[in-house]
């Protein structure tokens, strides 16, 4: 299925079909769609540098034919009877084809470049689009593992690359070819032995350029990973600006970027080094050719050849070389250029091509397309998951959670709190054992259909650098009514009415304009907007006054009337309503009860109620355990 020019549909593991190579899969894969565009800036690329070859040899003609008569006019071997033998008629005729061929060859390059121009955007556009839809579709663990920096800098430079590839790379690279073989040809028709010293200069090129292409690819390489760390450091360090001032590390997070600067700079200049020693000496070997074909031509006007078999040299003949070797220079120079372009492509194509080596997380089934999870009871079924194999953080869980119901989950930091919540939310699945809604085991639906069912709330929640209206109505489009009454049910309606805007007021990047309760408060609101069949929230109330936690845990209730309300919280008194709780210690469930029988049986739940109301000892058998979240 061919891709559609929107990119929406676009996958780079579909380049994975076509031919071997990066830059290759790439350009097959969403080169598609714009044939017929990128076959007209072929054309015109093909089309400018032929003409451009001409205005030399007609030059030839006018200095030979016209000015020194020392042979018949004609052009291309053509003397058509129409034209005067009058010297200044024929010398019209010349300016006139030359004024032509010239503004036919700007017609040409501006066609070129604009098409050029277009095909580059086009794909550059449809690949940023599909190499986003693939980092996100990679599972949780391989992005986690990896920092945002690096990921920024594929999805923003080495996509930029690709404009210069198209408009460099592929529009200079075809009119250099065709400028080579044109001016080749022109040449051996006008004086073949002189010909074989003025393309004496293209050998050495080759293997200069050769040379180069073997040393400055390793270099550019370089760049991009350097390039990379330094993003990733100083989005790091603007995430963490109220730490670092706190700590007072500011001089020493200046020298961290100051030295990741360096290493950018060093290695860019690295290459600035062989790019200012290798094409003064393409253009040193060029200069050299004229130079000796001044010489030559020059003897062989004055002296007559200089070889018995040898053609007669005329002046015009000699003119149009020295013309066509400065046409040469450029091109030969461009070698370099295009060489270096196609370098700093392919180590930009091969960042962006492992953006789908990981396998991506499972694609929707034909089951699946239409049809939404049903409501039932959440079954865990010897559930056990580690982010590293041999170090398991949830461990043999077995637990069923009603389908319409409070559930409560407490265990001290490092139990494994936050990894059942990812497992239950799917951003991990496990590793042994199944989760189960209403008897069908999650990991066989598509992750697509299975979060249009679930709402999740994390303690440190994510807000839209938008307005609140936007953030709460994020990927539900609720109205404003349901706006209104999600807020109220997360307790947020009262600070929300007393912003500037309302719902119409901007919280800043990541809610800087918020306080951390305000936060977890609209994204609790987000959540029940979403009216999902699970809702879970992962200490979602950590940061909320006492008072706006009393509301929220009837809220917690009654929502649980509705579907099942799956509160992870270390505070107890938030989960004391639930109709169940689970205590969660070393990856597994050791207690389970509502909050009267817990107390009752003097275990782990009670001496943590214990330990917060402060009546019991300030140790416990289920303090200290190693970190798992």
């Amino acid at each position: 299925m061919s891709p559609k020019n929107d990119g929406s549909r676009f996958q780079l593991r579909s380049a994975a079909d076509g031919p071997k190579g990066p830059l290759r899969r790439i350009l097959h894969a969403y080169g598609r769609p714009y044939r017929r565009l990128t076959a007209l800036a072929v054309i015109a690329s093909v089309l400018f540098p032929a003409l451009a070859v001409l205005p030399p040899y007609l030059l030839q003609v006018a200095i030979d034919a016209v000015l020194l008569e020392q042979r018949p006019f004609s052009v291309a071997g053509q003397s058509p009877d129409w034209i005067s033998e009058d010297r200044t008629a024929q010398l019209v005729v010349i300016t006139v084809l030359l004024v032509t061929v010239v503004g036919a060859a700007a017609v040409t390059s501006a066609v070129s470049t604009l098409a050029w121009g277009r095909v580059a955007q086009r794909i550059q556009h449809d690949i940023r689009t599909a190499s986003y839809r693939a980092l996100q579709e990679r599972p949780l663990a391989s992005i986690h593992g990896e920092q945002r920096g690096q990921l920024l800098s594929v999805l923003s430079n080495d996509v930029d690359e690709l404009d210069r590839l198209l408009r460099r790379g592929g529009k200079e690279s075809i009119e250099l070819v065709v400028r080579l073989l044109g001016v080749t040809c022109v040449l051996f028709v006008l004086h073949w032995q002189l010909a074989l010293v003025a393309l004496a200069v293209i050998p050495p090129t080759v293997l200069l350029t050769g040379w180069f292409f073997s040393r400055i690819r390793p270099i550019h390489r370089a760049i991009r990973q350097q390039i990379g760390r330094l993003n990733a450091r100083i989005e790091n360090n603007l995430d963490g600006i109220t730490t670092i001032k706190t700590y007072g590390t500011t001089d020493r997070e200046a020298r961290r970027i100051k030295e990741g600067s360096r290493r950018v700079f060093r290695a860019k200049w690295q290459a600035a080094v062989w790019n200012a020693g290798v094409f003064p000496a393409i253009g040193f070997v060029n200069a050299v050719g004229f130079s000796v074909m001044l010489l030559l031509g020059g003897f062989w006007i004055v002296n007559g050849p200089p070889f018995p078999g040898a053609a007669p040299l005329t002046v015009g003949t000699l003119v149009a070389f020295l013309v066509y070797n400065h046409q040469l220079r450029d091109p030969l120079i461009d070698v370099g250029a295009v060489v270096n372009t196609y370098v700093e492509l392919m180590a930009a194509m091969e960042r962006i091509s492992r953006l789908d080596v990981e396998p991506p997380e499972v694609s929707p089934s034909p089951r699946d397309m239409n049809r939404c999870l049903a409501s039932g009871p959440v079954e865990l079924d010897r559930v056990s998951f580690g982010y590293r194999a041999d170090q398991p953080v949830i461990d043999g869980i077995d637990a069923q959670f009603p389908g319409t119901s409070m559930i409560g989950i407490v265990g001290p930091s490092g139990s494994g709190k936050t990894t059942l919540a990812r497992l239950l939310v799917r951003y991990y699945d496990p590793d042994r054992g199944e989760i189960r809604i209403a008897g069908e085991n999650i990991s066989e639906v598509s992750r697509q259909t299975f979060r249009e069912s679930v709402a999740m709330v994390a303690q440190q929640a994510h807000i839209l650098p938008e307005t609140v209206r936007a953030n709460v109505a994020y990927g539900c489009d609720a109205d404003e009514a349901e706006i209104r009454a999600a807020l109220e049910a997360a307790g947020a309606a009262n600070f929300v009415a007393e912003l500037p805007d309302g719902l119409d007021t901007p919280v800043g990047q990541g809610g800087v304009a918020l306080s951390g309760g305000q936060r977890q408060r609209i994204a609790l609101a987000r959540a029940i907007a979403h009216d999902a069949r699970i809702l879970i929230l992962d200490e979602a109330t950590s940061d909320v006054d006492p008072d706006v936690e009393v509301r929220l845990r009837r809220t917690f209730r009654r929502l649980g009337r509705e579907r099942l309300v799956i509160v992870i919280s270390h505070r107890l008194s938030t989960v004391r309503p639930a109709d169940k709780i689970f205590v969660l210690s070393d990856g597994t469930f050791v207690e389970s009860g509502d909050h009267d029988e817990l107390i009752a049986t003097q275990g782990d739940y009670a001496r943590m109620w214990a330990q917060q109301i402060g009546k019991a000892e300030t140790t416990s058998p289920i303090i200290g355990n190693q970190r798992r979240e």
